[in-house]
């Protein structure tokens, strides 16, 4: 019988792949740790907001408007008598989803439209030159505009902010673009 093999370790062969030595240089650099550290403590804070309100965030209170944080409203109220620290919290959630919402499009927008301008060569011009028009106009700008025509709300903030930031059409225009010259080959 032969000697038995050494054994299979996963985690040894998984320390030599680029990744996780990427990876691993991620999370020594401590602006990444705190920046990680600070989404989750938000992310928790939103999810057990109804747990951590002491008050309703939209109650109307006018007897005790503008006052000093105390033992009952922690981050004091508001010029409507509302709990500050419960609107906090609160708030935390819509922001959260306004911001997964807008990165989730923009990366889907990017994906599509770098795609079909990269392989279809017909709408490769075309669509580069709307992409670069609409980089060229500001966020802030584009938010005003659509706030006039629309008014206020989630979807009137979120429509708009995804496509100056999909830059990823860039990208991957570029990747498909080298793809169809190596599949023509």
């Amino acid at each position: 019988m032969s000697a038995p093999a050494e054994p299979f370790i996963a985690h040894e062969m998984a320390a030599d792949l680029p990744d996780v030595r990427r990876a691993r240089a991620l999370w020594r650099n401590p602006g990444v740790v705190f920046g990680v550290a600070v989404l989750l403590i938000i992310l928790l804070l939103a999810i057990g907001a109804a747990y951590l309100a002491n008050v309703d965030p939209i109650l109307l209170r006018p007897r005790f408007r503008l006052r000093a944080p105390s033992a009952i409203a922690w981050l004091g109220t508001d010029q409507f008598g509302r709990d500050v620290y419960s609107r906090v919290l609160f708030g935390a959630r819509v922001s959260l989803f306004i911001g997964f919402a807008v990165a989730t499009i923009a990366v889907v927008a990017g994906l599509i439209i770098g795609l079909v301008a990269g392989y279809l060569r017909l709408l490769d011009a075309i669509l580069m030159r709307v992409m670069d028009g609409v980089m060229a106009i500001p966020n802030i700008l584009l938010a005003i505009a659509m706030v006039t025509l629309s008014g206020a709300g989630i979807l009137t903030v979120i429509s708009p902010s995804p496509f100056p930031k999909s830059r990823a059409s860039r990208g991957l225009y570029a990747a498909s673009c080298s793809a169809c010259a190596k599949s023509r080959m």
